[in-house]
């Protein structure tokens, strides 16, 4: 009896569980509905009506429409897609239809909703859209018309980015990007000169270590390229786009392209030019250039001068025995040069910004050769500034004079050369030349008179001495004579005395 009840107990008790737990799952599950929010399903499993790879619908089985994205206001962006109510007859935009009063579809901030009566439509995006970068399943064009039955579906709409690129290093942007000898930086895109904050993708314009700016295609650019000194623009066509240089000196614009833009391989190396038209000196060099230009090259042309130069001469002062004579008077100008990136070949103003320079700080060197250059012979440069004048140090070597200026306008060099002495004979005697005396014959060469009327006083001279020469002698013979007689005399009379 026992073993009955036993077994009544255990059956019992297998009929209770198997009761119960049907009703703890649907209280379980009860409470997690009641916690759920509307249009959420349970983790891990997809939403209502929520398409593989498609952001949640949530629960609504009416049509909806998100337009979203930074490539312009939500209207705007609306106008670029085209819905069809009549499966696929008739299109109209989702902003005409949105605004037609009668319409059945409702814009809710960036959502446009769907009459519940509709349920399906047919969309597409215009051919405007292929400017943007998109994220959507909707696609371009008509002929891809997309057939959406419920739930929402996200249409993102974003700028498409292009960028504006360089770097001073290899690294930073990659070799792509490398520019070197020389600065870029954007100072304008369309209207706007501020770019604090432009785009979180790219708003840096230009800074010590590049720049990289957002800009999208069609809109003009302007830019400064600034070579170093010695270096210049090598092109205006910059990765297939032209670029159409400003008054503004290093200034270039150009229309942005439907791609990225590099600053790459843009300045090339060049030298400064001279153009030499004086009779007086030839060739002339510039060293330490860049302390009177930063960028590009320098430009120096000189020419004979008309100027005074009497001032100048007396700068350098007279020597006895030194004949002092000027063998140049220069017009040195001087003129910083930056390529347009249009013909380096040819100095002008079409291919080249020019501007003139008279005087700056720190000088440079000019190595000008010396046309008849005398090695025997000193040379000076005095400098004419603003009516102020300047002797200036200077050195030669191999037939040219070095000097260092900063300031340009005229420049006289002074030659100073030792006169020879004249050696001349004593006993020659001019001869008449053919049947003409002596008195008939004429030199025009001052100096050999000179010389001749020289030669002929000493001469003269000579014989005069020579007549006074032997008429001393004669006399002191005589005297001799005559003291040694009386002195004899003398002797004897003093013996003669002495015996008497």
């Amino acid at each position: 009896m026992n073993k009955i009840k036993r077994i009544m107990a255990v059956m019992l008790a297998l009929v209770m569980v198997l009761a119960i737990a049907p009703v703890q799952h649907i209280w379980a599950d009860g409470v997690q509905q009641e916690n759920q929010q509307p249009g959420e399903g349970r983790p891990g499993e997809p939403q209502h009506n929520q398409q593989p790879g498609m952001p949640p619908q949530g629960a609504t089985q009416t049509i909806q429409l998100r337009v979203e994205g930074d490539a312009a206001g939500t209207d705007e962006l609306a106008a670029l897609v085209m819905v069809s109510l009549d499966n696929g007859a008739n299109y109209k935009s989702l902003k005409e239809l949105a605004s037609d009063a009668n319409s059945k579809v409702q814009k809710n901030g960036s959502s446009y909703e769907f009459d519940s009566a509709v349920t399906s439509i047919m969309a597409y995006l215009t051919d405007e859209a292929g400017r943007y970068m998109l994220q959507t399943p909707v696609q371009i064009g008509k002929n891809n018309a997309v057939r959406i039955n419920a739930g929402q579906t996200f249409i993102q709409i974003d700028k498409v980015r292009y960028t504006v690129t360089w770097a001073y290093d290899a690294k930073r942007y990659g070799e792509d990007a490398y520019l070197e000898h020389g600065t870029a930086k954007i100072i304008k895109v369309g209207d706007k000169t501020d770019f604090t904050d432009w785009d979180m993708f790219g708003s840096n314009p230009g800074n010590k270590d590049g720049g990289n700016l957002v800009v999208e295609p069609g809109q003009q650019v302007t830019v400064e390229l600034v070579p170093d000194y010695g270096y210049q623009l090598d092109s205006v066509s910059l990765n297939g786009n032209t670029l159409a240089p400003q008054d503004k000196k290093s200034t270039f614009t150009f229309t942005m392209p439907q791609t990225n833009v590099h600053f790459k391989g843009a300045f090339v190396k060049a030298n400064d030019v001279t153009d030499v038209s004086s009779a007086a000196v030839g060739k002339i060099e510039i060293s330490n250039g860049d302390n009177a230009a930063a960028k590009g090259n320098l430009k120096i042309d000189v020419s004979d001068s008309a100027s005074d130069t009497t001032k100048a001469n007396e700068q350098i002062a007279a020597t006895d025995g030194v004949k002092k004579e000027i063998v140049a008077n220069l017009d040195i100008s001087l003129q910083n040069i930056v390529s347009k990136g249009t013909n380096m070949q040819e100095i002008s103003a079409d291919n080249y910004w020019v501007n003139d320079i008279t005087e700056f700080e720190k000088p440079i060197r000019l190595d000008v050769a010396i046309k008849d250059f005398d090695k025997d012979s000193e040379y000076s440069v005095v400098r004419e500034h603003n009516g102020s004048y300047d002797v200036l140090d200077a050195t030669v070597s191999d037939g040219k004079i070095s000097f260092e200026t900063n300031k340009f306008s005229t420049y006289v060099i002074v030659k100073k050369t030792a006169v020879k002495a004249v050696v001349t004979n004593p006993d020659t005697v001019a001869k008449p030349q053919g049947d003409k005396k002596p008195a008939d014959i004429k030199t025009t060469d001052k100096t050999d008179k000179v010389a001749d009327n020289a030669g002929n006083t000493t001469k003269s001279q000579n014989i005069k001495n020579e007549k006074a020469a032997k008429t001393s002698d004669n006399m002191q013979a005589d005297m001799m004579l005559t003291v040694f007689i009386i002195g004899v005399a003398a002797i004897v009379v003093s013996l003669r005395r002495k015996r008497s």
